[in-house]
């Protein structure tokens, strides 16, 4: 069962991303709107990536966005991000740690070299009513793999938009790769 949400300036009672109990007007996003959607995917992947290396909550969480596969990243001395699934143009100014965007056969050039390279990798995002959710994994590509590279851990997160601003619907969830 997913918690509960209850936003009082909306007056809105949701469960996750799903039904919505509405007691005032609210905007909904459909398929027909005007807004651009790769800068709605661009904004949040970027919101993302930021909580998680600055350990900060994501807007609307009440915990900080911890990633169990961090490390994993932080040991290289940038974030390489895979440009598949990835809104562009993505931003890599003023990161925690500098951002490589690469395609994989850049990935799997690096990791040849003999050097193991942990790199981000978003999923589709998935646009649901007014709600988007991004899921995001860590993987691994060495050049012992032979062109594969192995999954570590990600994290799934459930945005919605309320008084301009994208916030998430419900705490992060994790799983493994």
């Amino acid at each position: 069962m997913k918690p509960k949400i209850h936003i009082p300036s909306f007056g809105i009672s949701r469960v996750g991303c799903g039904a919505i109990e509405w007691t005032r007007t609210c905007m909904i996003y459909s398929e027909s709107s005007s807004f651009n959607r790769n800068e709605v995917f661009r904004k949040l992947q970027e919101l993302l990536l930021r909580s998680i290396f600055s350990g900060s909550p994501l807007p609307g969480a009440q915990q900080p966005t911890r990633f169990p596969d961090l490390a994993f990243l932080e040991r290289q001395p940038y974030i390489a991000v895979l440009d598949d699934q990835l809104a562009l143009p993505f931003p890599v100014e003023d990161m925690p740690k500098p951002v490589k965007v690469l395609s994989y056969d850049d990935i799997l050039r690096e990791a040849g070299s003999g050097v193991s390279i942990a790199f981000v990798s978003f999923h589709p995002p998935k646009w649901e009513n007014e709600c988007v959710a991004l899921n995001m994994e860590v993987r691994l590509a060495s050049d012992m793999r032979n062109g594969e590279t192995l999954g570590l851990g990600g994290i799934q997160v459930q945005f919605h938009k309320v008084s301009g601003k994208w916030v998430v619907a419900e705490e992060a969830s994790y799983f493994a790769t």
